[in-house]
């Protein structure tokens, strides 16, 4: 042995030279080292590590410990023989690379590496890759450094799950192929092995029990491969509450019947061109439905670097219509099974804005953005994270401000690659380019032919006229052809289009002609433009005058059309349509749209700026029309069809940004006025609040000058009807921006929400008035100024009773519900949010917060222990957001139901509700939810006897409460690891870090004024002073709380019944007779709660099955056996 080895799967250790053992003193010693280790491919700055492992601590006390921390790692590393390892500089850590040392996980991913890039046809037949995979199986003996955490370093934290959940995927992907591997050469024993090995890392690893089933039924144990489906049955149906995969049905069909049963597929094993494929690859690549002709060499050197992994900013670059758009659809399609999470085309060729790119690429992925003070920038990093995606941004030239997301995109995540297309280089060292030119054109007659060129104008030629062969004869004027236009494909397409009406020769001729009249004529363009400009130019003189006009008008369009918007703003008929689209000249695309290749508009578009007056009704009649599909859609966005009509709306997007803003530049604030609501409501039903506010900043700017001529003492009676109008257009604007930023918890709020409201009060607009009122009184709400702003709310209903305005009723009943809920008064909360329901139902309106309120009832039912009745809220509310596609409340109402099932003694499946909820949480980005999720869990996982489980998803749910800032998040979370802690603790120092949580955790919730949240948080301090047998203490903890215990409902506690067998074992302690008073008062209140569940079995489940609630009886039953 001439060099250290180190190993890192299982708990971490370093072996000499010669073999010796080398032992580890310090846990910040192992974790520096494997962090290094790891990330070995760069430099780590000192101030990064500091901050890694010293999160807590001031600058010079951190850069003292990793002082101390990395001379102790150099004196292990000298014992190895390998002291010069690590290097360091005044600002800088790095390994040597000089230096030799052998790493369990670096050997593991080079092993899996050289797998993937192993050359051969059928993977089940390649004895190579099994001899690597068999090797990699070996170095995985347990999890990346198992069992091993560092309390209070979160972003350690962070990495180290991440790196752990990586391997152990990895590792089961291996065992994968590895089954398939063995069971196609006959070896079922060593297959039942590899089987047995997924399922201890993945137990619910349906494609790990098809093949158990499959090798058990050829090893002659049909009746055990039953069993092993009923067995994965079972855990799908009890863990995650689904049925399993049609393919496993089959198979189990199968074996039902006796059936012989074959190797699994390639397509349904795990080893076809990549380890780890997808069942079914991810992607929105459309189907090309015409040959890709040409480009092999370039597609063969694209598809080369994008399989080198370093490689994750690839840009090809060339002039429009050069076909770089099919060429990066092309090499993308080859790469669908390795990048997992899929492979998607974002067309931004319609983006307008830098600002809008975060929303197409989110809306693309089908990810939404969360009302929050984040950037929808940071809220997408976050989204995509460490997802396996191939993302092909599709023209970005007019984009080039946007480079910057796309750096941030690639260093803050960790698999993403992109593939972007544009006319311009974008002058970044992490690009690698690719420069397109035409297709090769022949200049030697007798290898005219094979040239790729000429090939595709004969292939689509073909397909436009079936009579067309490509014969010596006509060869000559298609190789001419292929030279007017340089090469261009888009351009051979569209020459080739004319053999409906000309033949080659005559092609040549229109070419020839227009060429120099296009360039010196329509427009100065580059050189290099002007043959595709002769194109368009000759296809433009072949339509008739009507479809001229129709072309042209139809560029005012932005994203694509459909019939009825073409129809309403230029007149065009669906068979009028249909022959541009026969013509080449648009395109049809998914849901019945229209579009136009990005070239053709623009030689289009000048055709119409040559005529202003047709542009300016153009423009005039586009925007009327996305402006009046707003307006039409402002209700039902109110409704039970807000779902429906946003689904209208979605695709009209860019349509709808160009519409406004044609609209601000023209002063048409009629059109604005109307349009308002629908952009509101689509805008906060999507997500969008970044575009719709800047559309709305846009608005206000050339408003906002006529505000000044407001007169705080005249009269509304005494302005003019059209200056008032944009008056109250000015004010309903702010009102807006300053509910948005509401929904964002911004600091702008009040002052964007006082300015309104003094601008609604000089024009008497009660409607807006009541508006910002209610916005106000949702700012003092959340920073817990309740009396503030009940006052404030109750002084809007106050006007909309006397107006008689029922929706601004239900709007502020719902902020008052809202305030009386997060204030603890629950039967005053239920009361108003039962109103909101009234409302409503009476009029069909406020659809969101109507079904809101249903989510809120269930909180309510809850809080007051009426579990039962919580139940059945919560799950409506589940079902309506299923119902409308609200991917934002979904994860919301999921917590809910799981806070209910968790009252009533189903830990398992809150486990199962919130895993969910977690799941979908982290793909929306709304961490608040995520931690609420993840301290949920903990506790379900507490009272499962699941200790090592519930302490891991409590150190999350604190690390992520404290890196977002939310108190009540992190009280909750803090008092949540404290429990687990005292449960775990063995010593000193263990019981003291636990007291030292539940201590910080009451601290918070008193400052917010969450006094119950304290008091059940002190409660939890009692117990740890009881479990160490410090009685005087544990006493002295919960005199002050007894005063404040629940008596006739739960009155907001998450455990009533839990404070009662604390207080009730302290009392017994001190020999106080006030114990059996405290255990008389709990069993009521238990016999309260239980009496409220209507159900038996559902009474029996909150009786027996929840830990405090048995344990009460125990002590009733000790003391009718002391009596």
């Amino acid at each position: 042995m001439d060099e250290p080895k180190i190993y890192l799967f299982g708990t971490g250790q370093i072996h000499g030279a010669d073999g010796a053992l080398i032992q580890i003193r310090a846990r910040k010693q192992l974790a520096l080292l494997a962090y290094l280790l790891l990330e070995a491919h760069q430099p780590q700055s000192r101030e990064a590590v500091m901050a890694l492992l010293w999160p807590e601590f001031d600058t010079n006390t951190a850069r003292n410990n990793l002082r101390v921390t990395l001379s102790a790692v150099r004196s292990l590393l000298a014992t190895a023989d390998s002291a010069n390892l690590i290097e360091s500089s005044r600002f800088e850590i790095r390994l040597n690379p000089d230096v030799a040392y052998w790493l369990d996980v670096a050997k593991f991913d080079a092993l899996l590496r050289r797998t993937r890039q192993h050359h051969h046809g059928a993977r089940e037949h390649c004895p190579h890759c099994y001899a690597l995979l068999q090797e990699a199986a070996a170095l995985y003996q347990s999890d990346f450094l198992a069992g091993f955490a560092l309390d209070n370093c979160p972003d350690f934290e962070e990495w180290l799950v991440m790196q752990r959940e990586r391997l152990r995927v990895s590792a089961i992907e291996t065992y994968q192929c590895l089954a398939v591997f063995a069971e196609n050469d006959h070896d079922l024993p060593m297959a039942r092995t590899f089987i047995h090995q997924q399922l201890e890392l993945d137990p619910l690893r349906e494609s790990a029990y098809r093949q158990q089933m499959r090798v058990l039924a050829k090893l002659g144990e049909r009746s055990a491969a039953l069993a092993t489906f009923e067995r994965c049955r079972t855990l799908l149906r009890q863990e995650l509450g689904i049925d399993p995969d049609p393919e496993t049905l089959a198979l189990h069909l199968q074996l039902l019947n006796a059936q012989q049963i074959g190797p699994e597929s390639a397509h349904n094993g795990a080893l076809a061109a990549e380890i780890t494929v997808p069942a079914t690859p991810r992607h929105n690549l459309p189907q090309q439905l015409t040959s890709f002709v040409g480009r092999q060499q370039e597609l063969e050197l694209l598809d080369a670097h994008l399989r080198i992994r370093t490689n994750r900013l690839l840009t090809i670059v060339g002039p429009g219509g050069i076909g770089k758009s099919r060429l990066a659809q092309q090499a993308a399609a080859r790469h669908l099974s390795r990048f997992v999470d899929g492979v998607y085309l974002i067309s931004l060729a319609q983006v307008s804005t830098v600002e809008s790119m975060p929303a197409a690429i989110a809306d693309t992925l089908g990810l939404s953005f969360t009302a929050g003070p984040q950037s929808a920038n940071k809220q997408l990093i976050e989204m995509i994270g460490d997802k396996q995606l191939l993302l092909v941004l599709d023209n970005f030239e007019h984009l080039m401000d946007g480079v910057d997301l796309l750096l941030e995109l690639l260093r803050q995540t960790t698999h993403l690659v992109l593939l972007v297309t544009t006319r311009e280089r974008l002058n970044m060292q992490a690009e690698d380019l690719f420069e397109l030119r035409g297709l090769a054109v022949p200049t030697n007659i007798n290898a005219a032919a094979k040239s790729a060129a000429v090939r595709l104008f004969a292939d689509r030629a073909s397909r436009i006229n079936k009579e067309f062969v490509l014969t010596d004869a006509q060869l000559p004027y298609v190789v001419r052809i292929c030279q007017l236009v340089e090469g261009f494909p888009l351009a051979i397409e569209l020459a080739a289009t004319w053999l409906r009406d000309l033949d080659c020769q005559e092609i040549v001729a229109e070419l020839s002609m227009g060429l120099n009249h296009l360039h010196t004529s329509l427009r100065d363009v580059n050189p290099q433009h002007s043959s595709l400009g002769a194109v368009f130019d000759s296809s433009w003189r072949l339509l008739s005058p009507l479809e001229q006009r129709v072309l042209a008008d139809l560029t005012v369009f932005r994203g694509g059309f459909n019939l009825d918007a073409a129809r309403a703003v230029t007149s065009a008929s669906s068979l009028l349509l249909s022959g541009l689209r026969n013509k080449s000249l648009l395109r049809r695309g998914h849901s019945r749209r229209y579009d136009m290749h990005m070239l053709i508009q623009q030689f289009a578009a000048a055709y119409l700026a040559n005529d202003p007056p047709l542009a300016a009704q153009a423009r005039q009649d586009h925007s009327r029309y996305f402006m009046e599909l707003l307006a039409a859609k402002a209700l039902a966005l109110d409704t039970d069809e807000a779902g429906a009509a946003a689904d209208i709306i979605q695709p009209e997007w860019e349509n709808i940004t160009a519409a406004w803003r044609h609209a601000v530049e023209h002063r048409e604030f009629g059109l604005l006025d109307a349009a308002l609501d629908g952009l509101v409501r689509f805008g906060d039903l999507r997500g969008l609040f970044q575009e719709v506010e800047t559309l709305m900043k846009f608005a206000a700017i050339p408003l906002s000058q006529i505000t000044a001529c407001i007169q705080p003492e005249s009269s509304p009676a005494e302005t003019d009807p059209t200056t008032r109008q944009e008056q109250v257009l000015y004010c309903r604007l702010i009102t807006a921006l300053a509910y948005f930023a509401g929904r964002k918890g911004e600091d702008s709020t009040l002052e964007l929400a006082q300015h309104a409201f003094v601008l609604a009060s000089r024009l008497d607009s009660k409607i807006d008035i009541i508006a910002n009122r209610v916005t106000q009184a949702a700012a003092f709400e959340l920073a817990a100024d309740f009396a503030k702003a009940r006052a404030l709310a109750e002084e809007a209903l106050a006007i909309a009773e006397q107006e008689e305005l029922d929706l601004q009723i239900g709007l502020c009943l719902d902020g008052l519900g809202i305030i009386a809920l997060h204030s603890g008064d629950y039967s005053r909360a239920r009361n108003l949010f039962l109103q909101v329901r009234a409302i409503h139902e009476k009029t069909g309106r406020l659809e969101q917060r109507g079904r809101e309120a249903i989510g809120r009832l269930g909180i309510v039912a809850t809080e007051q222990g009426r579990y039962d009745l919580a139940l059945q809220y919560t799950r409506r509310y589940l079902e309506s957001c299923r119902r409308m596609h609200d991917r934002r409340n979904t994860p919301h109402a999921q917590h809910h139901l799981a806070f209910a099932w968790l009252k009533l003694g189903d830990f398992k499946r809150v486990v199962e509700l919130e895993t969910q909820s977690l799941a979908q949480s982290i793909h929306m980005g709304d961490h608040e939810q995520q931690s609420f999720s993840l301290h949920n869990k903990a506790h379900a996982h507490r009272q499962l006897g699941q200790l090592e489980s519930a302490l891991d998803c409590a150190k999350k749910a604190v690390a992520l409460a404290r890196t977002i800032d939310a108190p009540l998040c992190l009280a909750f979370a803090l008092a949540q690891l404290a429990e687990v802690q005292v449960e775990l603790a063995q010593t000193d120092a263990a019981w003291a870090e636990a007291a030292a949580n539940f201590g910080e955790a009451a601290i918070i919730a008193r400052s917010i004024g969450k006094l119950t949240v304290a008091y059940e948080v002190e409660i939890g301090l009692a117990a740890l002073a009881l479990r160490r047998q410090h009685y005087a203490a544990a006493l002295a903890q919960i005199v002050p709380l007894l005063p404040n215990l629940p008596t006739k409902a739960a009155d907001g506690w998450d455990e009533p019944i839990r404070a009662y067998v604390v207080c009730t074992r302290v009392l017994r302690g001190a020999h106080d007779p006030a114990a059996e008073i405290i255990l008389h008062q709990g069993l009521q209140l238990l016999e309260y709660l239980a009496g409220n569940i209507a159900d038996e079995k559902l009474r029996q489940s909150f009786l027996h099955a929840v830990p405090a609630h048995d344990e009460l009886h125990t002590l009733r039953h000790a003391q009718n056996m002391a009596a």
